[in-house]
């Protein structure tokens, strides 16, 4: 007796063939979606620390040089000279703070809460921005070169010019010295003073000595920090040629600038 049934439909090797070409296309669709996706959160990522660096550097930078506790008697210097499409800046400051620095000896003990320092900031040879410090009012040399000292009547403020410059450049170690780093991938830091008795306040100010130093607080004091969002950027900026150095700028690079208001601070009788 012959029996009916549903015949089964089975799935030939040409429509097996085209429907793995069609799975495997839109897995490649999906996936160049979601690395363009991965990409753009890292890349964001990135961009966001560079910005929360930059913000706190410049809050930390800023905050210091306000804080200066400048007079005719203590030594205030921007130095370091350089010119750029015709307009010069400085990449090395220092000046005396009496803000407390919170450092303690080997007892714990704070012992420069109340004592006068000198802080500079300077980009060192591996992209770090740093903060010098050099205080101990333990040392004969630190005690020798503070105030009584009065420009251009008594040697020891260019003794004491030098001396603390030194200082603030080589830090060597123990309680003299300190550094804190603030922050990392900067390509270049740079100082921009203005004054208003410029014909423009917004022509930089002109009062270098003949090694191209400033001696005089700035009425305004533009800073200007350059970073790269990743290590791996900086290294290959650090090894690269002019050229590349300034692709990669566009690339990868962000420029921060803040001005700091300080001020007539100098003795003007």
């Amino acid at each position: 007796m012959k029996k009916y049934g549903v015949k089964k439909s089975r799935f030939t090797l040409v429509e097996l063939l085209v429907a793995m070409g069609i799975f495997c296309l839109l897995l490649m669709v999906s996936m160049q979606i979601f690395g363009g996706a991965q990409r753009l959160w890292v890349s964001s990522e990135q961009k966001n620390n560079v910005f929360a660096a930059a913000r706190t550097s410049m809050e930390f930078v800023a905050s210091r040089i306000q804080a200066n506790a400048y007079s005719e008697e203590m030594p205030f210097m921007l130095y370091d000279k350089k010119t750029v499409n015709s307009v010069s800046h400085y990449e090395k400051i220092f000046f005396p703070t009496v803000m407390p620095m919170n450092r303690k000896d080997n007892s714990g003990v704070e012992r420069d809460k109340y004592s006068l320092r000198f802080a500079g900031f300077l980009l060192n040879e591996d992209g770090v921005l740093e903060m010098r410090i050099f205080s101990d009012e333990q040392s004969t040399n630190y005690l020798r070169y503070l105030p009584p000292y009065r420009r251009g009547k008594s040697p020891d403020y260019n003794t004491a010019r030098t001396y603390i410059k030194g200082k603030i450049e080589n830090p060597g170690s123990g309680k003299e010295h300190n550094k804190i780093e603030i922050a990392e991938f900067v390509t270049s830091f740079r100082l921009i003073p203005y004054n208003t008795n410029s014909a423009d306040a917004k022509e930089p100010v002109s009062k270098d000595t003949s090694s191209g130093e400033h001696w005089t607080p700035p009425y305004l004091l533009e800073i200007e920090i350059s970073m790269l969002d990743t290590r791996a950027n900086y290294s290959k900026w650090k090894t690269a040629s002019a050229d590349e150095k300034k692709e990669i700028e566009q690339e990868s690079g962000y420029t921060f600038r803040r001005a700091v208001l300080l001020g007539d601070r100098r003795n003007r009788e």
